[in-house]
């Protein structure tokens, strides 16, 4: 390989009839940078402000704070500056990059493989190469589609010829290996107790406010202000809960292992293998978090967070379609609950009605109670010591009540999208059900769709159709909307920045 100076000068001499593509990070990086070093520096400004005499903070420990806000500074101000030189040059002879060390090149003929990778619902292009893995995603960065364009055209060394996510293409660069020893798991396996230790330690430091609530306000404050920290303090705990259970099942499976070849796969645990051919797989069940393959030859179960999990599942897609789909059949989705509203037999419906919206619905609804309580019991009276010249209470109770008023019309659309929100799919067209009536578009009248980074647009002007991405059976909407509407301009689901 050569020296990536000596290239780069070279490189930029060349023919002006060659193709250049040039990515950079786009506006939304900068734009989220910017904006939380606002809140850092503001952070740091309002705590170091002068206050008047004889009055006392708000927050009386203001290194701390000044301390926390300057780590977050520190932390996007290294952001900043990788904003400033990560590059992506390509042109038809090297493919250079740079982020925040120094520049990395290789010719298109050393890049071995080219894929599509999603997560969270995120499609990012990887690019596998002798100087590293190179990840854009055309969300973060801008004209990846050029990027895509040249691999197509000057990678001639993939096994592939086109964009798709591993385990779902012709022709693969076997075995694959899944285990469960990926950064993630052994950060999660870290953070967990110390969340929890956190957590514990957070709550017993906030008894000595609860006891000068008390003695400054009376005990009936105090009491309630302790049943309020309480409930601040049940989502943590849930979620702790949660994430508990989950690290012990994790620590029973980080020994295993699964290898996929082109003829089967190849199970191992520390008390037993298995080493079945695709053929002998009979059904592959997903539940929520792991997934049953079940074999002639026994069964295993894998968790999600297994390295490659989706790439294990578009493997067991091509390879054995069947077993998915009497997985698929057999099994109903634990996710979904029980439709509230009428069904004709010629529609289908997509809709939110799961089992994770519910909870978080229900999380979202409780747990401003209590920072609420807490602010109308204790805030106020420290604002009356902190401005002593101002009527603050007074000034304050509207703010707050106003504030709530917002936050409990917005968990109430919330609901009403949870329980009534729809899209509902026949032979004439979409029906999209609204707070206040529906809105219906045939499939003659589409002109084009596409999606942005949190819904789907269905436009025939001047009516339109918007939904949430996390609607049920996303990709089988999109399949049939790009089926049916036969005089779109758009003929596939592009991805947009905005609408």
């Amino acid at each position: 390989m050569r020296s990536p100076k000596s290239n780069a000068a070279k490189e930029t001499k060349m023919r002006d009839d060659i193709a250049v593509v040039k990515c950079r990070p786009g506006p939304l990086i900068w734009i989220l940078g910017m904006f939380f070093i606002g809140i850092s520096v503001a952070g740091i400004v309002i705590f170091w402000m002068p206050t008047p005499a004889g009055s006392r903070r708000p927050f009386e420990d203001s290194a701390v704070s000044t301390l926390v806000f300057s780590l977050l500074l520190l932390a996007r101000l290294v952001f900043g500056i990788y904003g400033l030189r990560a590059r992506i040059v390509a042109d038809e002879v090297w493919l250079r990059w740079r982020d925040l060390s120094g520049w990395k090149e290789v010719r298109w003929e050393e890049v071995s493989d080219f894929y599509d990778q999603v997560f969270k619902g995120k499609t990012s292009a990887v690019f596998e190469t002798p100087a590293g893995l190179l990840r854009v995603s055309s969300e973060n960065w801008t004209h990846v589609d050029g990027l895509r364009d040249l691999a197509v055209k000057r990678a001639n060394h993939a096994p592939n010829r086109e964009w798709a996510e591993r385990g779902s293409r012709e022709r693969e660069i076997w075995p694959f290996t899944f285990d469960y020893n990926t950064t993630d798991n052994r950060f999660l396996r870290f953070v967990v107790p110390f969340f929890l230790l956190f957590l514990a330690g957070v709550f017993v430091s906030f008894l000595p406010k609860v006891w000068s609530t008390g003695q400054t306000l009376g005990w009936g404050w105090g009491i309630a202000t302790l049943l309020m920290a309480s409930i601040l303090f049940l989502k943590p705990l849930i979620l702790g809960g949660m994430h508990t259970r989950f690290m012990i099942q994790l620590g029973r499976r980080r020994r295993d292992r699964l290898f996929a070849q082109e003829d089967g796969l190849e199970f191992e645990a520390p008390d037993r293998s298995l080493t079945p051919a695709w053929s002998d797989i009979t059904r592959c069940t997903i539940h929520p978090g792991r997934m049953v393959v079940e074999t002639t030859r026994g069964e295993f179960e894998c968790m999600s967070v297994l390295r490659d999990y989706r790439v294990l599942r578009n493997l067991l897609e091509r390879k054995a379609p069947e077993a998915m789909e009497r997985g698929r059949r057999d099994t109903p989705d634990p996710e979904l609950l029980p439709l509230r509203f009428p069904v004709r037999p010629d529609e289908q419906v997509f809709h939110y009605r799961l089992r994770t919206y519910r909870a978080l619905l229900w999380m979202s609804t409780i747990t401003p109670i209590a920072p609420m309580m807490i602010l109308v019991g204790h805030t106020i009276p420290a604002l009356h010591d902190y401005l002593p010249q101002m009527n603050a209470g007074s000034e304050a109770i509207p703010i707050l009540i106003g504030g709530f008023a917002l936050y409990a019309c917005y968990v109430l659309y919330t609901w009403e999208r949870f329980c009534r929100g729809r899209i509902v799919l026949d032979d004439m067209g979409l029906t999209q059900y609204l707070p206040f009536g529906k809105q219906t578009i045939l499939w003659g009248d589409i002109q084009e769709y596409y999606t942005t980074a949190h819904a789907g647009v269905v436009l025939a002007p001047p009516n339109h159709i918007r939904f949430w991405i996390g609607v049920t059976e996303l990709e089988k909407l999109k399949m049939e909307v790009a089926r049916r509407a036969i005089r779109s301009r758009t003929t596939q689901w592009e991805k947009r920045l905005q609408s």
